[in-house]
This record gives structure tokens, sequence and C-alpha cells, in this order.
């Protein structure tokens, strides 16, 4: 999961709430409520796992499925779900 990518998440509703969103030296928030709920918020996401199906290579009705184009969809779908900060499964 990008932390990068799920702190500029939580800053984005941070501040429309209009939290206090001061990072310290060690990456963790000033505020200790927005610390609490930036934690809250991770916790959330880790929770989040999608499970994709197996995926098969066949042949129906004399039609072969291309392996390699599967592959290369399958990747883009993976890609696609985990750049939103879920976990693929």
């Amino acid at each position: 999961m990008n932390i990068d990518k799920m702190r500029g998440e939580f800053e984005a509703w941070a501040r429309s709430g209009d939290w206090t969103i001061d990072l310290l030296w060690d990456h963790g928030y000033a505020a200790w409520e927005t610390q609490c709920a930036f934690d809250a918020w991770q916790q959330s996401r880790s929770s989040l796992v999608i499970e994709l199906p197996q995926r098969l290579s066949f042949e129906m009705q004399g039609i072969t499925v291309d392996p390699k184009g599967d592959l290369i969809e399958y990747c883009d779908t993976v890609a696609a779900i985990q750049s939103t900060g879920v976990k693929v499964k």
C-alpha cells in the first residue's frame, strides 16, 4: 500500500474538515487528534483487500483465449486497483 498516496488522500479529506495537518520531523502529525484520525484512516484502508478470480486460458468453441493478452489485462487491472491504495490478493 502506498503511504504517500494514502497520506495525500487523508490530507485532502482533513483539509475539507479544517483539521490541523502540520507534520513533525518523524512524519507524524503535530495535532494528536489528527494523528489518531490518520491512524484510523490507515487501518480502514489496510483492511480493504480485493481477491481476484484465478485467470485461466482455455479453448472454447474453437476460439483460444490469448494468454499473453489476458496476462497484460490482468496486470493492468491489478495495477489500477493497487493505485487506489487497496490491496489485491
